[in-house]
């Protein structure tokens, strides 16, 4: 007798995972896309930034546990200087990687893979009048694909089928800023790391965050 349970629908605290980290972050970030003029005698800001950003999270909501490493590489190039108020960057060419995995009581599931950063995926720019600071925007999350192995009955016996999964996106954390990250005061370089961790009952949620970009001039 086959007794192939369909997938449970997902807890909404396990199954909108940008959420918690929303929460968690909700003192210190909001979205920021503005930017300010820039001194006259100041530092000019580069032409191009080379980058990495890197994302880790271990997530547990009852039986479901879930594990992920994202972490990408770009550079970013000058698009915009609207007259003398604002420096803005967009993703030229890069690359993102992540290796991620999860299981719950009848399945497990794991994706490894890389793509070509786009234009999309970040929009920074330079703002402040000394000390500068660096504002970001871009997307919340990727789809990447997933082979996943179900077991679907009493013997044992499994089924593996090609999914989708929704990922963290690596410059998801930076878009969260609420003031921006700083810059040094020659604009060469922007670095910073963040890391959170929640804990309830049936419930344990840890990420880590790091980012560091050198001006190309």
């Amino acid at each position: 007798m086959n007794t192939c349970m369909p997938r449970r629908q997902r807890t909404a605290t396990f199954a909108r995972p940008r959420r918690r980290l929303i929460a968690l972050l909700a003192v210190a970030f909001v979205l920021v896309t503005t930017a300010v003029a820039l001194p006259a005698s100041g530092a000019q800001p580069p032409r191009q930034w080379t980058g990495t950003a890197r994302y880790t999270e271990t997530r547990q909501s009852g039986d479901e546990k879930q594990q992920v490493s994202i972490s990408a590489r770009i550079t970013l190039g000058h698009v915009a200087k609207r007259g003398h108020t604002k420096w803005e960057y967009m993703a030229k060419s890069g690359s993102i990687t992540w290796d991620a995995s999860g299981s719950d009581q009848f399945c497990r599931w794991k994706s490894v893979g890389s793509r070509h950063a786009n234009r999309y995926d970040l929009y920074p720019s330079i703002e402040g009048s000394g000390p500068y600071r660096a504002a970001f925007s871009g997307q919340d999350s990727m789809d990447v694909p997933a082979m996943q192995t179900c077991v679907v009955n009493n013997n044992g016996a499994t089924q593996t089928s090609s999914i989708t999964k929704s990922l963290t996106h690596p410059f998801f954390v930076l878009g969260r800023i609420a003031v921006g990250v700083p810059v040094d005061a020659r604009l060469t370089t922007i670095r910073g790391h963040r890391a959170g961790s929640e804990s309830t009952t049936g419930f344990t949620y840890r990420w880590t965050y790091s980012w560091a970009f050198r001006a190309r001039r």
